[in-house]
Order: structure tokens, then sequence, then C-alpha cells
């Protein structure tokens, strides 16, 4: 038996007729597991959310956009690089002699060669320092739109992009605002673009927002984002006592304002009057959306080009103009 084992750790043949068919049994096993139950959804990106770093934020059996994509070649990259005695634990169990059992071990496993890239001494990964205690201060993170998105797919019983198409794009006429589905044509989209370390602009790298679709992951305009922000204006397409939790601020353990509500920035403008925010940004593109509830003013500002670092008083300052002559 060890001299088997030790054989595949260097004479696997693997060909398509057997991994592919496995492959599929894995999708089916994440399909029954976790795509059809929306308990099992939600606890999968709590776990992503969490875990940026340690691998306790991956899926045992992997993501089901990695999976589908496997193929024998895959398979044979992962034997190649960790098959190998210096990544392997023998387990004996029975009635049995030490000096037996290592004699059998150095005459079998003995004569495989290691993998020089697995180090001596295993590199476990960490996890980032907190930025600050739970409860003491306010630090934004897009992820944690990407953890409201699977408590919304779990309450709801319903995938994420259905329900937005469903509940919010479709219902407020937002005709122009969809997913960032690369695969997709979409009517109308805009190149996406760039600035090289010179200056001078480029096309932007390919980048797939499936990961984050609540936290940067659709195509708008700033037509439809003006619309958006005027229905949340005041209380019909959301309760009026829905409206008051998302514009008031909350406050550390200690009662002190953070400036940020559910999903809004709140504070005051230059002129002194209320505003609502939020600013967003992604490979290709940068948007900002400002509310003024007081008049009734909504203005959106995107472009098709990353890390257009416009400062929020710029935006404002184009704001104010119309904030101030009301509705």
């Amino acid at each position: 038996m060890m001299e088997f084992e030790a054989d595949r750790m260097t004479g696997l043949i693997l060909k398509d007729e057997n991994v592919l068919p496995e492959r599929d049994v894995v999708l089916e096993e994440y399909n029954m597991r976790v795509a059809n139950n929306p308990e099992a959804r939600l606890n999968e990106q709590i776990m992503a959310a969490l875990y940026l770093n340690h691998p306790y934020g991956r899926p045992v059996i992997g993501w089901h956009q990695e999976i589908e994509k496997l193929d024998r070649e895959d398979a044979l990259a992962f034997y190649r690089r960790f098959y190998a005695p210096n990544n392997a634990i023998l387990v004996i169990a029975g009635d049995v002699e030490v000096k037996d059992v290592r004699a059998m071990v150095e005459e079998t496993f003995g004569k495989v060669q290691p993998q020089p890239a697995i180090p001596a001494r295993r590199i476990r990964p960490q996890e980032p320092e907190p930025v600050a205690p739970p409860g003491t201060k306010f630090s934004y993170s897009s992820y944690g739109f990407n953890l409201v998105s699977a408590v919304v797919e779990s309450a709801a019983g319903e995938e994420f992009l259905s329900y937005m198409q469903g509940h919010v794009f479709t219902p407020l006429g937002l005709a122009h605002t969809a997913a960032d589905q690369n695969t997709q044509i979409v009517e109308q989209r805009s190149r996406f673009y760039g600035l090289a370390k010179d200056g001078h602009a480029e096309n932007a790298p390919y980048v797939d927002n499936s990961y984050k679709w609540a936290g940067g992951g659709f195509l708008s305009t700033a037509e439809d984002l003006v619309r958006f922000g005027s229905s949340v204006m005041e209380p019909g397409f959301l309760k009026a006592e829905t409206l008051k939790t998302m514009f008031t601020p909350q406050k550390t353990k200690t009662g002190e304002a953070t400036e940020y509500g559910i999903g809004w920035f709140i504070h005051k403008s230059q002129s002194g009057k209320l505003v609502y925010e939020h600013a967003g940004g992604s490979v290709g593109g940068t948007s900002q959306l400002i509310l003024y509830p007081e008049t009734h003013v909504v203005v959106a500002l995107v472009t098709n080009l990353s890390d257009r670092r416009w400062k929020r008083e710029e935006v404002e300052s184009v704001a104010e103009n119309f904030a101030s002559t009301g509705k």
C-alpha cells in the first residue's frame, strides 16, 4: 500500500474523461448545498467579508465561477505543486513497530523527490489588524455592501441581481442601470479608461466585477442616478421610518457622530446646507451623487475614467448653483 501511495505522488495519470465529470459533480454539489440555499449563500458572503486574507474566506470547494473553469491542466498543476513527501503527513494505525514502519516509509516515500517550492516552514496567512476596536471608530469599506447583498438574498429568497431589477431598477424606471456583466452585450456601454504614469489616457484593464455587485458592480448614467436620488427624497418608494434611519448618522459606542448613515454620508455643504452624498470608483469609472433634501436638488457626476479623484467640494460647487434656487 505504501508503495502504491508513493507512486501516486509522481506517476498519476489524468485524462479529460476523468477530470471533467468529477468537476461537474463538484459543481452539482455546490448548486445543491450552496446555490439553492439562501442561508448557505449568506454564510458564504459573511465568511468572505470577515476573512479578507485568510483561507477561511474562501469556500471549501471554491467559488462557482472558478470551479466551472477548471480543467485537466489545472488539476495537474495543483498535483505537481502540492503532492510531495515534504507536504504530506503519514498516519499509521494498527499493531506495528515504529522501527519497522520507518524502514518501509524510507524505502517508499524516501525515494520521492521533495517539492522545492514548498517552504520548510509553513507560512500561515494572517488577517490584517483591525482599524479600531468594534464600535469605537467609523471606517468605510465597500465590502460591507457585499454583506448587505447577501442579507438581501437571504431575506428575499431571490438572487441579488434579480431582486434589484424587479424591486429597484424597474419600479424606478432606471432603464440604463444594469450589472456590468462582461459576457453580455450592453447597449451603448461606454469604453473605460485610466491614466498612465505619464498622464495620458489608456484603456482600463479587464476587470470582473461579479464578486462585488453591490459594492461597485453596476453600470448607470447620470440621469438614472438622479432618478434614484430623487426617489429617496421623500416617502413613497421607501417608508418614512426607513428614510429616517437611512439618513440618521450612526454613532460610536461613546456617542460620537460618524457622519455616515445607512449607505449615505451626511454633512453640511460649503454654504451650510444639509447634504446626503456618496461617491464611488471602480476600474474605468468614477461617480458622485449629491442630494440636497431641503431644496430637493439632486446632482450626479459620472466619468468613464479610473481614479478621477475630484474633490467633493468641486462637485458641491456645481450643485450649489441649483440648490439655492429650490426644486
